[in-house]
């Protein structure tokens, strides 16, 4: 029996999440939430979902095969960004950001309680696992640093001093390096890329990528081999900028969206690692990167204001790119790159993720 996709999106604005069945590109559910939901994780058998609420400072916890809010976590105020789940399921983190609150909380997935609250630095966002779940990595926005959590004990076993503004983080598939995009100060430090060597919780290098205020990077993505990072160049850059990790060198500066201002955000890679797909903000489209000579290849135009999120199917079939001005997520066949479909949602979606679950 086929596994069932769906595709669950956290409406910002409608303080909702808007569930859209896979096969037939239509919204099954609606499920209220706190007040603006955003990042969100879900448990390795798909059936929980946990959904930030940036303004009611908790955590909503979704059974799949109900869509319904089994229970709500309180957890520490301005929970704004991503969430990771240790790889057994058991423990969810979720960063805290809101009134100098500077702290991470830690979610026991069997009792849906806080089971200690970590300090780390100033304003932590976006953060990263490592692929045994032994470490998590938190980038502190103004602190210019990245504190790593040791999850077994809980506590912050180092804290490392990176780029200015570091906004985005991924970790290599073997574990060994976490990388760290950091937007820069447009006052004294440039964007660059920091490496982090895991085993001694070092900067081992740092790629520059722009002049001061020339790029605002806006999504990070690595290949599924690890060899390269890809990061959108956000407000002025319009371009994506090819990092060889075999090296840490700027391999490539991609121009995407087709003139000045298109701002291109949030990206996926494609299974094979063959295509990267970049939503361009203000020109309502997705740019396709062939990876093989990186050029871009097809535009395709979606919703208004594409940066809620870009979801693939595992097969990479189908690409789902969350509209925010558009209220609506576009439905991307990979193979034609043209969008088959748009799905009305709530308003202002602002993420999404891929739910597999087995047959009810």
């Amino acid at each position: 029996m086929q596994p069932i996709e769906r595709i669950y999106v956290a409406n910002l604005a409608s303080n909702d999440i808007s569930v859209i069945d896979a096969v037939a590109n239509a919204v099954v559910a609606t499920v209220p939430v706190g007040s603006q939901p955003g990042g969100m994780a879900v448990s390795p058998d798909g059936s929980r979902l946990y959904v930030a609420n940036a303004v009611s400072d908790s955590v909503s916890v979704i059974d799949t095969a109900s869509n319904a809010v089994v229970t709500t976590i309180t957890v520490g105020a301005g929970p704004r960004a991503n969430m990771v789940m240790t790889p057994d399921g058991t423990r969810i983190y979720v960063s805290n950001s809101g009134q100098n609150n500077n702290s991470v909380s830690v979610i026991d997935a069997a009792t849906n309680t806080v089971l200690v609250t970590v300090p780390v630095g100033e304003t932590p966002g976006n953060m990263a696992i490592s692929r045994g779940g032994t470490r998590v990595y938190v980038a502190n926005n103004l602190g210019s640093s990245v504190s790593v959590i040791d999850t077994t004990s809980n506590t912050v076993v180092a804290t490392v001093g990176v780029g200015a503004a570091p906004a985005f983080l991924v970790s290599s598939p073997d574990g060994s390096r976490v990388y760290v995009g950091n937007r820069g100060d447009d006052v004294v430090s440039s964007s660059s890329l920091s490496v982090i060597d895991t085993a001694s919780n070092t900067v081992v290098d740092i790629v520059p990528l722009g002049m001061l205020g020339a790029l605002d990077i806006s999504g990070m993505v690595m290949t599924p081999d690890g060899t390269r990072i890809y990061l959108s160049g956000g407000n002025t850059s319009n371009s994506v900028f090819v990092i060889d990790t075999t090296r840490n060198e700027l391999l490539s500066v991609v121009p995407v969206g087709s003139d000045v201002g298109a701002s291109p955000g949030d990206m996926v890679v494609s299974p094979d690692g063959l295509r990267v797909y970049v939503a361009n903000f203000f020109r309502q489209s997705v740019s396709v990167i062939d990876t093989s000579i990186l050029v871009e290849v097809a535009i395709v135009q979606v919703g208004l204001l594409p940066g809620g999120a870009l979801v693939m199917t595992p097969d990479g079939a189908r690409m789902y790119v969350a509209n925010v001005g558009g209220n609506s997520v576009s439905v991307i066949d990979t193979t034609s790159n043209t969008a088959v479909a748009t799905v009305a949602v709530g308003r202002s979606p602002r993420n999404s993720v891929l739910v597999r679950t087995a047959a009810y």
